[in-house]
């Protein structure tokens, strides 16, 4: 069995509380996106944004769901839109989630309560003002 040091001496082991909300530059971690299904069994996409080139929030994570029914689908548009792999020429297509790795964008953060508990929500995802004509050169599979 293995037998690890460890040192928790500046390390904060309780849940940290929510960011304020705002708007900030994130980096999306596709190696933590998870494909899981709501209690009402719709499949959901949790996708974690990293927050970056910020002077306190550097390396937080918000998680964002994106519900994949009809009614819901164009908040997940909306984050295509910005990274780039939903066009007005490209509007069907299969999604590869490593596409989204370390995609840059800008993410309006809120906060609300959920289960009793004050959590972040990602409310906008936008393109960077720099990555407008920077887009993802990667077009998704069309059918």
């Amino acid at each position: 069995m293995p037998k690890l040091l460890l040192d928790f001496t500046n390390v904060d082991i309780d849940t940290p509380e929510p960011i304020p909300a705002g708007v900030y530059e994130a980096v999306i971690d596709a190696s933590r996106i998870e494909l899981r299904n709501s209690q009402a069994g719709n499949e959901v996409l949790n996708i974690p944004f990293v927050v970056q080139n910020h002077p306190q929030y550097t390396g937080r994570i918000v998680f964002e769901n994106y519900v994949l029914t009809d009614k819901a689908r164009w908040k997940l548009g909306q984050l295509l839109k910005a990274v780039g792999i939903l066009t007005d020429d490209n509007r069907k297509f299969a999604l590869d989630t490593d596409q989204l790795h370390n995609k840059r964008v800008r993410i309006q953060v809120g906060i609300e309560e959920y289960d009793g508990k004050t959590r972040n929500r990602v409310k906008r995802v936008e393109a960077l003002p720099d990555e407008t004509n920077n887009k993802a050169k990667k077009k998704a599979i069309n059918f």
